[in-house]
């Protein structure tokens, strides 16, 4: 995360600023709770707006899988239905590579 935290774009246009990370957790809560979506506990560690967030799931260990959470159900699902949610990095570890990899090419 340092590294990443060295490159303004590393999420692009997510809202990743750490100080923030406790206002993430409960607008994304908020959110879900608005579509009635209940989800085992997670981590939001960036957002979009207040309706938008990449996450992980808290009891997937130390290289979670991340995960996508639309409200207004804008992704599509590997059978082509749009979901509010869905896995969109095998694991936190390889979003944060692939991130890095992006901005050294710039």
């Amino acid at each position: 995360l340092f590294l990443a935290g060295g490159f303004s774009t590393i999420f692009e246009t997510w809202n990743r600023d750490f100080e923030d990370l406790e206002y993430y957790q409960e607008e994304v809560q908020e959110s879900m709770h608005d579509i009635n979506l209940h989800l085992k506990p997670f981590f939001a560690f960036a957002t979009y707006g207040n309706d938008q967030a990449l996450f992980f799931f808290l009891d997937e260990g130390d290289n979670p899988p991340v995960y996508q959470y639309a409200e207004d159900k804008f992704l599509k699902n590997e059978k082509g239905e749009y979901v509010s949610w869905k896995k969109t990095k095998e694991s936190f570890v390889a979003l944060i590579e692939k991130h890095i990899e992006q901005s050294l090419r710039k």
